[in-house]
């Protein structure tokens, strides 16, 4: 059997206070409705209470919010998208300002703040906030209250940007498409102190800490705070725009529904039986609590995540799976995407996403064990304690409105034939099925224990994520060939690393580097075309492009290659592949068209 590959390059692109609709309209929503019953907050929420304290209504000309549910941080729901009829005078001021230059994780940071997922936030920190954020988790509003904010939401420049910018109080927002995307007002610039900033959100400044890669160390010296208004609502039409519901959409449909309690679970992984028996369960204590209808919202992340992380169109594939086979009761499930860039901060990062499902109209949060977390980049062991976030997020200031479901473990009972709640008595009947162990049984082509996962569920995660993983497998070695004009640059790295293992050369005799560089070029990212003799595979992405202006890196987890005399005399240094460096730096998907 014959196996070639080329390289090909593709660009892509608890009184809680209402606040009437202001819209004139005939269809203006009734509040004339009975009042519903709202849970007591405290850190153990599912004990049985006699009473329930009732909600009082009251009106205010702010942003139109209606919602049984919990209050919106600061009380008013931040809305940051201009008005349409305001959208041409505000583009013709954004085009006469100097100009500051977003990556695609800044638009998402954008999108997280216009919609209101950080409220009261309504910009990119200014230092005051930044600082507070920084030490406190915190930050305290007009008028002396405290809200929960861990995780500094700041934008970097560069010295030629500040240089540019110069004295003026305002500057317009461009995307990395060139597109004019909004305003900050009031701006103020300062020191970007990257070391405290890492040191206090991730609690080491260990190489390879996958947001400091991608995001920080290569971040200007400088941020840049201001009052933040956006043309347009941010789309990024993947076909996946419909799950971006915003929290003023989310509350809408939970009173659409009747919600009298939402409960909110995040994740980044596909739904196995054991997810499914957790959020059910919980449903379960909930009417027993004396709740009529509770609502749950699965929002997995979907803003940047690690390269190893299954992707986000997989993932939202997999979940509509589960809801069709009935694992989950769509009339109680609300799907959605939160678009958050995804830090790994562990305990400080958990804090962000307890916060902003308050504003989406969450009561209740599931949290599981080492939410947030990582292994450590260096060092063979978790980056944090996995009980700690659990424990944290019962302490953190700012979120003692918010009810906190510690996750129960769930596992494999081999007696019962199906995910349930493990017990330590018999723990021998139990198969804890990881991450890993899903990938193995793909790759040698096995199904996992009946009752672990819907069937069409996992026929869609083999598909997507593992399959390509499993068709690999046999290889023994693979060679790619690249065209001469797009022979790599030499660059030597020394005390970089990604991951926590240092970059060597693509081309060194015995270890593949995990990155290299493409001169001159606007690509973004970097695909492989895999055959199989007469099959075709086709082409999956093989590594992600990072913005480092120009030349343009490219970069994956390293590999361990071995010469093959079919590579030799297809030219001077031709890079080639092995098995190991495929599975490693991942084809994270199959591309489109």
């Amino acid at each position: 059997m014959s196996v070639s590959m080329k390289l090909h390059i593709k660009t892509t692109h608890l009184n809680l206070k209402l606040y009437p609709q202001t819209n004139k309209k005939s269809n203006c929503t009734n509040y004339n409705i009975k009042i519903r019953p709202q849970p007591i907050y405290h850190f153990n929420p599912l004990i049985s209470t006699a009473d329930k304290p009732t909600m009082h209504v009251s009106s205010s000309s702010s942003f139109s919010v209606k919602s049984s549910l919990i209050e919106p941080d600061g009380g008013v729901l931040v809305n940051l998208v201009v008005p349409e009829s305001e959208r041409a005078k505000k583009t013709s001021e954004a085009e006469a300002l100097p100009k500051v230059c977003l990556t695609k994780i800044d638009i998402e940071w954008v999108h997280v703040i216009s919609e209101g997922w950080a409220s009261p936030l309504r910009g990119f920190m200014r230092e005051n906030e930044y600082l507070q954020s920084l030490h406190f988790n915190s930050l305290r509003t007009k008028d002396g209250s405290v809200v929960n904010m861990s995780l500094p939401i700041v934008l970097a420049i560069d010295d030629e940007t500040k240089e540019q910018i110069g004295s003026s109080p305002n500057v317009g927002l461009v995307g990395p498409n060139g597109d004019l995307v909004g305003i900050l007002w009031s701006i103020e610039i300062y020191k970007h102190s990257k070391e405290e900033r890492i040191a206090r959100t991730w609690g080491t400044t260990a190489p390879g800490l996958p947001y400091v890669e991608e995001v920080i160390t290569p971040a200007g010296n400088w941020l840049v705070g201001g009052d933040l208004e956006v043309l347009n609502p941010i789309k990024y039409n993947d076909g996946l725009d419909h799950y971006r519901l915003s929290p003023q959409q989310l509350r809408k449909e939970f009173d659409r529904r009747q919600a009298d309690a939402v409960f909110a679970f995040q994740l980044r992984n596909p739904v196995h039986n054991g997810h499914a028996l957790l959020m059910n369960d919980t449903r379960k204590r909930l009417l027993e609590m004396g709740f009529q209808n509770p609502i749950l919202l699965l929002h997995p992340l979907g803003g940047f995540t690690k390269a190893d992380d299954v992707p986000l169109d997989v993932r939202m594939e997999q979940h509509s799976k589960v809801l069709e086979d009935g694992v989950l009761d769509p009339e109680t499930t609300i799907v959605a995407i939160f678009p958050s860039p995804m830090h790994y901060a562990g305990p400080t990062e958990v804090q962000w996403h307890a916060k902003a499902r308050i504003n989406a109209g969450a009561n209740f949060y599931i949290v599981g064990r080492d939410p947030a977390g990582m292994g450590h980049p260096t060092e063979k062991r978790d980056l944090y304690n996995p009980d700690h976030g659990k424990k944290v997020l019962g302490m953190a200031p700012g979120l003692e409105k918010l009810n906190i479901l510690p996750f129960k473990v769930a596992a494999y009972d081999n007696v019962g034939k199906k995910m349930a709640f493990f017990e330590p008595s018999r723990a021998k009947d139990f198969l804890f099925i990881s991450g890993t162990k899903m990938r193995t049984y793909a790759r040698n082509g096995e199904n996992p224990p009946d009752g672990f996962m819907c069937p069409g569920g996992w026929k869609y995660a083999v598909k997507l994520v593992f399959g390509y993983w499993c068709w690999l497998d046999s290889w023994s070695r693979l060679i790619a060939y690249v065209p001469e004009f797009w022979i790599p640059i030499p660059k030597t790295y020394s005390s970089h690393t990604v991951y926590g293992i240092p970059r060597k050369p693509i081309w060194t005799a015995d270890v593949f580097s995990n990155e290299f560089q493409l001169p001159g070029t606007t690509l973004h990212q970097l695909s492989i075309y895999v055959r199989i003799g007469e099959v075709a595979v086709g082409w999956r992405r093989l590594l992600n492009g990072r913005y480092y202006a120009n030349p343009r890196a490219y970069y994956g987890r390293p590999a361990f290659g071995v010469r093959n005399e079919e590579a030799e005399g297809q030219g001077p240094d031709w890079p080639y592949f092995s098995v190991e460096h495929l599975l490693l730096s991942g084809p994270r998907k199959a591309l489109r068209g």
